[in-house]
């Protein structure tokens, strides 16, 4: 009912004076929800990252005094949330989606300078200190610096006459030719090499090679059974049962698309443990 002395159709002074409180109680209420949403992103992400980072730092925290166990200061790992709430899963210790970035890797890795993203969906957070991941996208970023010193690492592995004679002084990507040209001792020998993916898995393939003077069987032959290796050096960064779904050279970087499912934080934390020089 109308109070006496207010128009129809306008609701009594009293209830006006109720609608700014109102928005006020609601207003509070949203800023606690934002700020418990906010601080539960922080508290789970940093969970992620500080488990994954904890691993790759052991030797340095278990050997505090051995320069060579702390000659690196660990991958950094930074986690962030999509634009869907997470709060209101906690309830049922399910996380709806998560992106993670592993790297770049320090200059102590031989693959310095690598990077690792990933999206993943479905987390189980069940074990706050191991979630599982029902799947993830995943791109993979290898500049040019660490293919030559992964190449290198190979050579050396080798043994023999090459180990101490042939050596990769530069790397340099043509995005236009999608390959990648590996030169040898400041020019002696250049050699191109093609990037691909076959049956979900990434390899490196031979495609030219031209030496000066003459065609060195060993070197060619060297290269040819170092290849299969390369890509390993990356893919294991990654939970073995990713597959790879494409690759793309650009001026700085192979980027190469990978998918995963079923794989857990323990799993990241084996494959992202450093690999030192």
């Amino acid at each position: 009912m109308t109070e006496p002395g207010t128009p129809q159709g306008q609701l009594p002074s009293r209830h006006r004076a109720a609608i700014p409180l109102i928005l006020i109680a609601l207003f509070t209420i949203v800023l606690i929800c934002l700020g418990i949403e906010l601080y539960t992103r922080h508290s789970i992400g940093s969970q992620v990252a500080d488990s994954i980072s904890a691993d790759i730092n052991k030797n340095c925290t278990d050997n505090p005094n051995d320069e060579e166990s702390c000659r690196n200061i660990g991958v950094p790992v930074h986690t962030a949330f999509g634009s869907k709430p997470i709060l209101f899963g906690l309830s049922s210790k399910t996380l709806p989606q998560i992106n993670v970035t592993i790297g770049p890797m320090p200059p102590a890795d031989m693959r310095a300078g690598t990077l690792v993203e990933f999206d993943a969906k479905g987390i189980n957070y069940a074990d706050k200190n191991n979630l599982h991941f029902d799947s993830a996208h995943a791109t993979l970023t290898i500049p040019p610096a660490t293919l030559k010193n992964v190449i290198n690492n190979e050579l050396k592995k080798q043994g023999g006459l090459l180990a101490d004679s042939a050596t990769v002084t530069a790397v340099n990507y043509q995005p236009t030719s999608s390959s990648v040209d590996l030169i040898f001792n400041d020019g002696f020998a250049k050699f191109s090499i093609i990037p691909t993916v076959r049956d979900g898995n990434f390899s490196f393939e031979l495609k030219d090679v031209a030496i000066a003077g003459f065609h060195n069987n060993t070197l060619v032959d060297a290269l040819r059974a170092i290849l299969p290796e390369l890509s390993g050096e990356y893919v294991k960064l990654l939970p073995a049962n990713f597959t790879a779904e494409s690759v793309t050279i650009k001026d700085n970087s192979i980027v190469v698309e990978l998918n995963g499912k079923d794989f857990t934080s323990q799993d990241l934390i084996h494959a992202s443990a450093v690999d030192r020089k």
